[in-house]
């Protein structure tokens, strides 16, 4: 088995119903870039199960709804807008199922993070559009987007020109983005009507 030269673990979150954490994890290879592309399982006893694996399609935030866990992918790049996915996935169930992607967006690709808010809305952020040098390199400065996901497979742009948002939490009615460059930014998401609610 190889051994990755460093592993970045991002987006964990707490599975009361079964006392578990899941999170997502991505690694690269001293002999060359490659992704881990995996969901996995921490128990309480500390046992480590893998409940999905990707192909090379960057798997990248998670939330949490019910007993459904929620997954987007920035996809391989180009990070092209159509290849920003939402994924949904059971414990009893543990075949991803999509929801959604970024088909019909213009130069706005590259999903950063998920975030359920206000009346059970889902949220993401896209960091934008994508034309970098290397596997890894940021979007365009001032491409990125807030997104609500809709239950009709689409994403409805809320704000735009956001500075290369790497994150999002949404506590109350208010979204918190951080950027690239550590800044941290609110956008009050009460003044957005969601119109769907995910179960």
């Amino acid at each position: 088995m190889m051994f990755a030269s460093w592993m970045y673990i991002k987006y964990l979150i707490c599975f009361a119903s079964s006392s578990v954490v899941l999170f997502s994890i991505t690694a690269r290879s001293s002999l060359g870039g490659f992704h881990h592309n995996r969901v996995l399982q921490v128990g309480i006893d500390g046992k480590i199960t893998e409940l999905v694996a990707f192909g090379n399609v960057v798997p990248i935030g998670l939330a949490l709804r019910g007993n459904t866990v929620f997954i987007g992918q920035a996809g391989p790049i180009p990070h092209v807008p159509e290849e920003s996915k939402v994924f949904s996935f059971t414990m009893q169930s543990r075949t991803p199922t999509q929801l959604a992607s970024g088909v019909g967006l213009e130069d706005i690709g590259l999903l950063a993070d998920l975030e359920f808010g206000p009346e059970g809305a889902l949220f993401g952020i896209l960091q934008g559009f994508w034309d970098g040098p290397f596997e890894g390199a940021p979007a365009e400065p001032n491409t990125g987007a807030l997104v609500r996901v809709n239950q009709d497979g689409t994403f409805t742009i809320l704000r735009d020109g956001l500075n290369q948002p790497t994150s999002l939490e949404i506590i109350g009615t208010t979204a918190y983005v951080v950027s690239l460059a550590g800044e941290v930014w609110t956008i009050e998401t009460s003044r957005i009507r969601p119109c769907e609610n995910w179960h």
